[in-house]
Order: structure tokens, then sequence, then C-alpha cells
């Protein structure tokens, strides 16, 4: 097999497209180095807030806060610059074999886990399979599916763990093996959902093992304390290789689900970087004044109506048409949410593909109550109530109660709102205890992969909807070879999507932030990611 060498800084230039370059920091790993990182990263405590995450265990990863916090613990064999381009992580360098269907990383000298236990290929390799057992009951196993034999483990139709396409190679060296040609396989190394975990730790405690007594890490952090429903304290980790590229030392997370009482904490200089959405007035105020602690930027991420379609109403797809038609989305971006979103016409964002999406069905709320009307749903009487699900905080509040206005005055239909705490939320969904929630998908790299959210029996799929055209469809996108074969894949899926609408898409996020102005290394990148690896005090 002939082996091309993949120079990094290259190779993310070549998958992330227009985002800027960052020359990757490259600091001497040993104990020395990283005693002097510590000597250098302030004392001054970052103090952030968001809602508490469900779990920090990559292998249990829904997004969203959890896969925030798991990125700044561990690190994979790829990580991100701040401007979210791909550099090395955990590996050094990487080779691929000319048919693109095998790459070999190469993992750096001395590396070690917080406690000091060293970190081999082995660790990938265990924890990449722990990832994807089902027995683990990872909600994102499907994100590993273009590794080879990484569907068919999650799907029960191969037993042994022993046969996922990752192995290693002496202690130094791990061996990914794809199913097709992926040519994202940087981004999927250094994404939450590959992250490596201490097996020597994880075999000990069991599911106790992310308790901050236990957790050691590999990434530029470790927990220091964990106060569940208040706080958690980080500590910058002595141990991790590029030490002394951390510029802050201590990091205190503030929980909150509620974006009004961040604000005034944020207002009363009580935080210095808040990651809670803001309520609407505020964010326009501040954006009509210039603030500088504001920061809003466009990301891949999206807002949608999940509809459980195993049950009635949403088991009839003229149901499904008749709510998609009736969501006025221009009016609700513009009167609702006011901060330059975007009306979304498709799950797979506008510009991660060559090809034209569908046309969307545009705002008719004459053919929608038509729709209704021929449904076994719109035939009832008295017509039942539909209950709107979705975690608290205010703009997901008003953002309810506009399609609650909505689809009363379109359709006649009445909906109960019901809000929940983000774990119990986490919960209802997990066990399709819902008939219509509100939720969001993060912003991805790789435009099959938001196919998977509609895909039978993929792990990502809580609507319960299937469709052996789609799902063929999905199948052609991950397997084509082409970019020009990706996109007409995905456009035939969206088709059938749009065409079922089991999935009415609502706008394209934009993130609002508030940073205190003497705060650097926050970079606006479409996913999102922002890591405080790369956060310092006082540098512009």
């Amino acid at each position: 097999m002939t082996i091309r060498t993949l120079v990094p800084a290259m190779t993310a230039l070549a998958l992330m497209g227009a985002c800027k370059s960052r020359p990757a920091p490259e600091p001497a790993s040993g104990s020395a180095t990283a005693s002097k990182g510590l000597e250098a990263a302030t004392q001054k405590t970052l103090r952030v807030t968001y809602f508490e995450p469900d779990s920090y265990d990559p292998a249990l990863l829904h997004g969203g806060p959890g896969k925030d916090l798991a990125e700044n613990l561990f690190e994979g064999l790829c990580s991100h610059a701040a401007d979210g381009t791909i550099i090395p992580g955990q590996a050094h360098k990487w080779t691929a074999s000319d048919d693109g269907m095998t790459w070999t990383f190469e993992l750096r000298d001395g590396l070690s886990w917080s406690d000091g236990t060293a970190i081999t290929a082995e660790d990938f390799v265990w924890s990449l399979r722990r990832a994807i057992n089902p027995q683990t009951g990872n909600p994102r196993a499907g994100e590993l599916w273009p590794i080879k034999n990484a569907e068919a483990i999650t799907k029960g139709t191969i037993k042994t763990l022993e046969s996922l396409g990752v192995a290693a190679d002496g202690k130094k060296q791990v061996v990914i093996t794809l199913e097709n040609p992926f040519p994202y396989v940087v981004n999927l190394m250094a994404s939450g959902y590959t992250l490596p975990v201490p097996r020597h730790i994880v075999t000990k405690h069991g599911k106790k093992w992310t308790r901050p007594e236990n957790l050691v890490t590999n990434g530029p952090y470790i927990v220091q304390s964990h106060k569940h429903g208040q706080e958690m304290k980080l500590t910058a980790n002595s141990k991790y290789w590029a030490a002394e590229t951390v510029k802050i030392s201590h990091v205190k997370y503030r929980y909150t689900n509620k974006n009004q009482l961040a604000y005034q904490w944020f207002k009363l200089g009580e935080i210095d970087w808040s990651m809670s959405l803001l309520p609407v007035e505020e964010a326009q105020r501040m954006r009509k004044e210039r603030n500088p602690a504001l920061r809003i930027h466009d990301y891949d991420g999206l807002l949608y109506l999940l509809l459980d379609t195993a049950k009635a109403p949403f088991d009839d797809v003229l149901v499904r048409r008749a709510f998609d038609l009736a969501i006025d989305r221009p009016r609700l971006t513009r009167q609702v949410t006011g901060q330059g979103e975007r009306p979304a016409t498709t799950f797979v964002p506008i510009g991660m593909t060559t090809s034209r999406p569908p046309k969307r069905l545009r705002f008719d709320p004459d053919e929608a109550r038509k729709l209704l009307a021929q449904s076994r749903f719109g035939s009832l009487e008295p017509r039942p109530e539909i209950t709107l699900l979705f975690n608290t905080n205010a703009k997901n509040q008003r953002i309810a109660e506009f399609l609650q206005r909505n689809l009363k005055e379109n359709l006649g239909v009445t909906v109960v709102l019901h809000n929940v705490e983000w774990k119990t939320f986490l919960e209802r969904l997990g066990k399709h205890e819902f008939q219509m929630c509100q939720l969001v998908m993060g912003g991805g790299f790789n435009p099959s992969g938001y196919l998977k959210i509609l895909e039978t029996n993929s792990p990502d799929n809580r609507s319960r909807w299937s469709n052996a055209d789609f799902d063929a469809a999905t199948r052609e996108a991950r397997k084509a070879t082409t970019k020009k074969a990706v996109d007409a894949a995905i456009t035939k899926a969206m088709a059938i999507a749009d065409r079922e609408a089991p999935l009415p898409t609502l706008y394209r996020l934009t993130r609002q932030t508030l940073l205190r102005p003497e705060l650097s290394g926050h970079v606006a990148n479409s996913e999102n990611r922002h890591l405080l690896r790369w956060m310092a005090w006082g540098e512009k």
C-alpha cells in the first residue's frame, strides 16, 4: 500500500475551505515545559455562565454544553485552532493511503493523562470501541459511522468490537480504516465524539469515573470541583503536552438556564463570558449601541421542530405538511428573535454543498388548512390538543408562544406549551415522551452528516421517521468519492424529506455571546467552537 504524508496545516486548509488558517503551536512536551506553562498562565479566574451539561463523558454527549466542556477536558488525535481550523492534537502528524481508506496517526512523545499515566495508541482504540459499543448507549454513535464496521456494530449486525476499523500499530500509531473514502477524517478526529477516555479509570470506577475525585483528563484542563446545579471549577492540567499555551489557569462555570439572570450577572460584573442566550430586547439594544461586549456571528446551527412520526397525529404526512406550511418563518425571525437569524429552507446548510436545495413550499396557510382537513386528525371533533415541548429559557418561551399563536391562527390547532429543565428535556427525548418539540442541531463539518437525523435506525433519529428511498440516498452520500456525487445524493435526500416534512425547519442560528473586551481568543467560526485553551486576558 502506498502511503502519502499529509502536512497537517495544508490538510486543514484543504478541508476547511474558506476558513482562515492559524499556525499550530508546537511547544515541546515534558514536565519542565508544563511547569513553565503554568507559571505563565494568569491566576485571574475566567468566570463563565452556561446551563449545566447532562454529561461530559465523550461517549454520552448529546452536544451543547456537554460537548463544549468535554473538548476542554480531553483532546483527540486532532484539535482546533481558535478560528476553527484543524491542527495537530495528541497526534503530531498523520498519513493517508492513496485510496483514502487508511489513515495512520502518530502520537507525540511523552503524552500522559493528568495522573501521570502514559497515553498509548491502545487508549484511542479502546475509547473508539467503547464509543461505538451498543451497550454504552452513545446517542451520537452515528458520528463514527465513516469508520469501517461502525454502523454494523451500532446496529448489532456485527457483534465483535474488534471488527471496528481502528487498530494500534505499536504504542504510538493509531490506524483508522474507513468504510469509504471520507474527506473529513481529521475533522472527525478533532470532534468531541472521538475523544479518548482513560481506560484505567473507566474500568475501575464505572459510571462514577467522571466524578471530580476520580476523573483524569488529557486535555488543557482538569475538574477541580463540581457542585451539581450550581457550578464547576476547572484548573489547568500540568501534564498537558501544550501546557505553555494555556494562558488562563482557573475557570469557573456558573450554571443557570435563565437568560435574564445570566445577563444580570454579566452586567453586575459577576461573570466574564456568558454563553447563555441573551434576552431578545437586551441583545437588540446592545446591537444598536454597538456595545463591544456583544459578539454575534453566523454558524451552521439550525432550530427545527422535531415531530414524533410514530404516533398520531404526526404519523400522517398530511398533518406534517400542514404544520410545515402554516409557520411564518420570516415573521418569526423578524418579530420574535430579531438577531440576524435566517429562515431555513432545508436542514443541510446552503453553502455546504454546490447543489441547489429543493424548492421549499412557501408559507401558505390556505393550503395548510386544506391539507389538515383531508387528514384523520383534521376530521376529529373536538380536535385534540398538541403539546409542544421545549427546554426552559426566555427565548425558547417566546418562540414557543409564537408557534402557538401561528398554528392557532392558521390551522385552528390548539397547542399546549410544556417547558422543562435541560436534563429532563433530554430524558423526554430519549424516551420519545413528546409530540412536537423545539430542538437545535449544532453546526457540523460534514454535509452528509446532517442526513443522519432522519436515517432509519440512526441513533440521531429521534423522529422515528423512516423512508427507504431517503436511506438509500443517504448511503449514496456516504459512499460517494467525489463532491459532485455527494451533492447529488444530498439533493435527492433533501427532496424526499421536503416532500414528507418529518422535520419542519425554522431558522439558521446566530451565536450571541457576552464577553469582556479585555478577553482575547474568542474567534467567530462556522461550528461555534471556542476552546478555553486559546482564551487570554489582555492579549490581542
